[in-house]
């Protein structure tokens, strides 16, 4: 039976990969350490090694150049943690909800750490589909739409999902589950966490489908990484359906996770005319995979210019990432033109030169944050017209060697 008390999802961070051999042929890996130094590794030799605590992430070199998509039948879902995977529903009990994630990896959920499910096709219907006040929810596909059923979630099964309302118990087969909201019972755990007991370093995994997951590094072998999941659950993950895993600590924040300030009087022509793009996180401005040079980037800001975020509490450390357009400029008239500031406590430190669509990502230079109360990204519009300006801050971090 569901437990009363919610456990929190252990959050994780990265590991250290080393190779043996020298690249060749096919995809090419990218590890990089703490200090900035990076090796080139063949994806297909990468081979467990002890851990080094000064690498910051591994980048597969197998990000495609658009997310893989799921068939009828995948749903999406949405840890209380802020993870996020995506397979077919296996059933469960319960206690957890049971995945198969891509790569036909089986996968496992506590009910305590499940905030939100819906099924890939309704994701467009997310908005109406909305979470209740308290409780659970269950939204069911009916000939009219959707319908809400509020109650108490008893458990999952191999049929669907078994809910006890004032109607009663009631099990919802799977072809008719729209969406899914679980009540945290208790506030969930989602600072980082260190290494393990066992000293295995957090980290986050990003999948070549738009997924996430963290937890601990538990080694690579034969070509599957081990993810060390709360409760000591191991997941074999296939490398091939990978695009990186990254350290997950306080030593490495990508500014993706963290919250910040936007300015609105940056809005194209003021808010009256409805031109106004929010920042969005790990997204580009219009809500899709970020994708500049031709492949898709698990982590990032996604903006429109003119752009200015900022971010406080900074404690020191290096900023580190990419600046581009995003490459959905391409398919329109307008090329695109931006240039990216960097600034600290309100004075530029760093800007690009004239980007537009199509250019190489810009690699910034590592940039002492030092004692700085302040960080900002600012993108300002340049010699073309605005209306394809959608700009990209790749895989941006604050790093502590």
């Amino acid at each position: 039976m569901r437990s009363s008390a919610r456990a929190g999802l252990a959050l994780i961070p990265l590991l250290a990969l080393a190779a043996l051999g020298l690249p060749s042929e096919g995809p090419v890996a990218t590890v990089e350490s703490l200090d900035g130094t990076r090796e080139l590794v063949m994806t297909d030799r990468l081979q467990d090694a002890s851990w080094q605590s000064g690498t910051a992430f591994l980048d597969t070199g197998l990000a495609p150049r658009q997310v893989r998509r799921w068939g009828a039948g995948a749903f999406e879902v949405t840890l209380h943690t802020g993870d996020r995977v995506l397979g077919k529903v296996a059933g469960g009990d319960e206690e957890s909800l049971g995945m198969e994630l891509i790569g036909s990896v089986p996968a496992s959920f506590s009910i305590e750490e499940v905030n939100h499910l819906i099924a890939l096709e309704n994701v467009k219907d997310q908005s109406s589909l909305a979470a209740p006040e308290s409780g659970d929810r269950l939204w069911r596909i009916t000939a009219g739409g959707f319908d809400p059923l509020d109650g108490f979630l008893i458990g999952f099964g191999k049929e669907g999902v078994t809910m006890e309302s004032d109607l009663g118990t009631r099990t919802t087969t799977w072809d008719e589950v729209a969406s899914l909201w679980i009540e945290a019972l208790e506030e969930v755990p989602n600072g980082r966490r260190a290494m393990d007991d066992e000293g295995r370093p957090p980290i986050a995994v990003d999948f070549v489908d738009g997924s996430r997951l963290r937890g601990h590094f538990g080694g690579i072998k034969l070509g599957d990484v081990e993810l060390i999941r709360g409760g000591g659950q191991t997941i074999l993950l296939d490398l091939y359906s990978i695009m990186k895993i990254s350290l997950d600590d306080q030593r490495q924040v990508y500014l993706s996770d963290r919250k910040w300030l936007e300015q609105d009087s940056l809005s194209l022509f003021g808010d009256d005319f409805g031109m106004h793009w929010p920042t969005l996180a790990d997204r580009s401005v219009l809500g899709e995979s970020l994708r500049s040079d031709g492949k898709v980037w698990a982590r990032g800001l996604g903006v429109h210019a003119p752009s200015s975020v900022q971010f406080d509490a900074l404690d020191g450390g290096f900023l580190r990432g990419r600046v581009a357009l995003d490459d959905s400029v391409l398919s329109v008239p307008a090329k695109g033109s931006v240039i990216f500031h960097v600034l600290l406590d309100g004075k530029v430190i760093w800007s690009s030169e004239e980007m537009t669509s199509g250019d190489t990502p810009i690699v910034l230079p590592n940039l002492p944050i030092g004692k700085a109360k302040t960080l900002e990204l600012r993108v300002d519009e340049a010699s073309d017209s605005f209306v394809g300006d959608r700009a990209n801050w790749l895989d941006v971090r604050i790093v502590k060697p």
